[in-house]
């Protein structure tokens, strides 16, 4: 075929390429046409198409002569290529007459004359200055050198597809831009569906809810939101800081910084005022919202009456804990195992240790001896919650390890029907003891003393009626004596005697206490007068024994003319 001939034939080849360029919808297909139709006007028995990687490392070999479609793709690592490495530093075609003589093939010679490699012509694909790969070339030796026609006719059709890559990149891309923008416009479709729903939710929400800008603006809120906060969005944004309590300012202002700085609280406790002048308790949390918004969103709910009912509960709580610790008897608490877990002042008295000593610390079994407290804990498992507190004598160890008599009561303490634990309360029963030692002992005095009384009464009854005899005869005998006889003085010293003793016989009668004076030698004996007067003088209630009984009404007093 003469010159002229072939570069017609050539023009009408690159003619149907453009139109095959213009109407093709398979770009895979059409390079390897693009390939086939290289390496037949070429006179090359293989040809490949290769797209270099950004980083210049590797090649992907996207249409071959020697390859079909089905076998996927196959990477080229680029340093086990020299006349590749060439072609990307010179940009320009390469064209390798026979590999067992060119310097450049000298590492891999040996395995190119093995695989049957003769020639080689390696077109680069540029686009716009852009290196984007090459057609690679390859024949086994012998077959005629390439024409300048040829490679010229070869470097048109590496441009054909070089452009033809660009133009099926850009489709792709415009391809993928489609389709992203039609996902786009799905997904806002459907956000804005979510939105209309979610509006309608958001407005109608039981907890309040509203939108601050980070300078404390409200934007908005729904119909919850704006009853709480006591305010309308018909004017200008209000303030967060102008609805809170006059002493809550400083803690917003603080909140509206932190927003800035990317804090956002939880469980935040706002005081705002009413018109009606009272203060309402809100509870806040607080978040950032979504997207590239600059702003918060609150949700947040009254908790007035809550926050009262637990000042309330903790007014109780600590008038429990100051009954419990001024108590005066001593209570102790326990969980079932018996480890202490309350323990008052009274407890610390009575037990003689501190309650850091105690709480946590020992147990029931280590207060109480002989294994008490089981015996007690039993008894109240025993009666169950039907039985109100037990009470017993028992006894506690204090910290010598001395028994102290106590009166006790227990009780079971119930959560959810179950015993958790167990309370008690214990009563010093040593100075009720020795009140009682003491009443006996004033008992048995208070016995002795009427014994004593009643054995005096007994004989001033016993000594009356003879008295009284010798005092009538005496009277009679001095009648009838003359002045001067010589028995009148015995007989008056007789009548005299005779009355002082009825006098003391009337005074043994009228005893209301023993009053005791000294005798001599230490000796004691009882002052009749002393002992027969209401008021006792002060230094006869100092020097002698007093009964303090009123027993004369239990007894008579006899007079010198009873008989």
């Amino acid at each position: 075929m003469s010159e002229k001939e072939r570069a017609s034939t050539d023009l009408e080849t690159l003619a149907k390429i453009t139109r095959e360029l213009v109407t093709s919808r398979d770009p895979r297909a059409l390079l390897s046409r693009l390939n086939q139709m290289l390496a037949g006007r070429a006179e090359f028995t293989r040809a490949a198409i290769l797209l270099f990687d950004p980083t210049g490392t590797t090649a992907q070999v996207v249409a071959a002569t020697d390859r079909r479609d089905e076998e996927g793709e196959l990477d080229l690592n680029l340093k086990k290529y020299p006349e590749l490495q060439r072609l990307i530093e010179t940009r320009n075609t390469v064209l390798i007459e026979d590999v067992a003589s060119d310097p450049s093939l000298v590492g891999v010679r040996n395995e190119l004359i093995r695989a049957g490699g003769g020639a080689a012509l390696i077109l680069p694909l540029l686009f716009e200055g852009r290196l984007k790969g090459c057609m690679f070339l390859r024949r086994p030796v012998g077959g005629p050198v390439p024409s300048a026609s040829t490679l010229q006719f070869g470097e048109v059709v590496a441009g054909t597809c070089a452009t033809a890559l660009h133009l099926f990149e850009t489709l792709e891309k415009a391809r993928s831009q489609q389709v992203q923008a039609q996902r786009a416009r799905l997904l806002a479709e459907s956000k804005l569906k979510d939105s209309a729903r979610f509006e309608e939710f958001f407005e109608y929400a039981a907890e309040g809810m509203a939108v601050l800008n980070l300078q404390g603006e409200i934007l908005s809120a729904n119909l919850e939101g704006q009853r709480l906060l006591g305010c309308t969005l018909s004017g200008a944004p209000p303030q967060l800081v102008d609805l809170a309590a006059p002493n809550e300012g400083s803690r917003v202002e603080r909140l509206i910084r932190g927003f800035n700085a990317q804090v956002f609280p939880r469980d935040f406790h706002l005081k705002l005022a009413k018109p009606t002048g009272e203060e309402a308790v809100l509870n806040l949390s607080c978040g950032a919202l979504g997207g590239n918004s600059e702003g918060v969103i609150l949700s947040f709910r009254e908790i007035t009456a809550e926050v009262r009912l637990q000042r309330e509960l903790t007014a109780t709580k600590d008038f429990l804990e100051n009954l419990i610790t001024s108590s005066a008897d001593a209570i102790v608490a326990t969980e079932l195992t018996g480890k202490v877990i309350l323990y008052n002042r009274a407890a610390e008295r009575l037990f003689e240790r501190q309650a850091n000593e105690v709480i946590d610390q020992l147990t029931m079994d280590e207060l109480q001896p002989d294994d008490l407290y089981r015996k007690h804990v039993d008894k109240l498992l025993d009666q169950g919650t039907n039985e109100g507190a037990s009470v017993q004598h028992s006894e506690v160890l204090n910290a010598e390890g001395d028994r102290i008599p106590v009166r006790l009561s227990g009780s079971l303490l119930h959560e959810g029907g179950l015993p958790v634990a167990l309370v008690f309360i214990f009563q010093d029963l040593r100075a009720e003891i020795q009140l009682q030692e003491d009443l006996a002992r004033r008992n048995s005095e208070r016995d002795e003393l009427e014994g004593a009384l009643l054995m005096a009464s007994t004989a001033a009854h016993e000594l009356n009626q003879p008295l009284t005899t010798i005092v009538g005869f005496s009277e009679m005998a001095l009648q009838q004596l003359e002045i001067d006889h010589r028995a009148r003085k015995a007989v008056e010293r007789v009548h005299s005697a005779s009355e002082r003793l009825a006098e003391r016989v009337r005074d043994l009668g009228k005893l209301k206490r023993i009053v005791t004076r000294s005798y001599g030698d230490g000796a004691q004996i009882v002052d009749l007068e002393a002992s027969t007067r209401t008021t006792l003088p002060h230094n006869k209630r100092r020097g002698g024994f007093d009964s303090g009984s009123q027993i004369t009404d239990r007894f008579p007093t006899l007079t010198g003319e009873d008989s």
